[in-house]
């Protein structure tokens, strides 16, 4: 307390010679108006300590992948321990990355029961799309430069033509499920997403919006 009374005199009479942007400089404040000055003062010195725990935000920033998506898992849980059912915010910025690492955070927001609200800051390519489309339905946002894509999922690997075989037939499920989670998100059928899916498509933040992936451009 001692600190915060010390700022009184000097905080008062600094608001008095310059004022605060409230019109009151050139004058003494007032014992009503030094009051909200000091209420003023203590807001905005707690929101400097204020930190991405305390606002319950994660960022996904760069390639998914498992020791990234662990940590974003991690956090989830985390929050939902400490105050289960409060919202918790993940911003995105992706290209995409490992779509088995993607669908452990997509099936990590659906068991919590705090509703995960998504963000698109820049970028939402592939997977990532998957996970901003998979965001609590009405809260799920991005930035009006903001590009999102997304298309089939690759395997990447060669093999032998039975292995190929196997393979394919457990990425053409995978491929079907990410297609779903797109489908349910936006409120469009599963055969026109996969239809679609079949070429990179490419959406600016408005088309982005009218497809259903997102609900609101900010």
């Amino acid at each position: 307390m001692e600190l915060f009374d010390s700022r009184k005199s000097s905080d008062r009479s600094r608001a008095g010679r310059h004022g605060d942007g409230s019109g009151l400089a050139g004058r003494h404040l007032t014992d009503e108006e030094a009051t909200e000055f000091e209420r003023w003062k203590a807001f905005e010195d707690i929101q400097k300590y204020r930190t991405l725990d305390d606002l319950r935000t994660i960022l996904y920033f760069g390639e998914i992948e498992s020791d990234k998506s662990k940590e974003v898992i991690r956090k989830m849980l985390e929050f939902e321990a400490k105050d289960a059912g409060e919202p918790i915010i993940m911003k995105i910025s992706s290209s995409g990355g490992s779509a088995l690492d993607g669908l452990t955070i997509v099936e990590t927001m659906r068991t919590i029961t705090s509703p995960v609200m998504t963000f698109c800051l820049g970028y939402a390519f592939s997977m990532a799309l998957v996970i901003l489309a998979a965001g609590e339905p009405g809260y799920r946002f991005c930035t009006r430069g903001s590009w999102m894509m997304m298309h089939q999922i690759s395997a990447g690997r060669y093999q032998r033509f039975d292995e190929l075989k196997t393979t394919f037939s457990f990425y053409e499920r995978l491929n079907e499920q990410l297609a779903r989670i797109i489908a349910e998100g936006s409120h469009q059928k599963l055969e026109k997403v996969e239809q679609d899916m079949r070429a990179d498509i490419w959406m600016a933040a408005e088309e982005a919006k009218d497809l259903r992936m997102i609900d609101e451009i900010i």
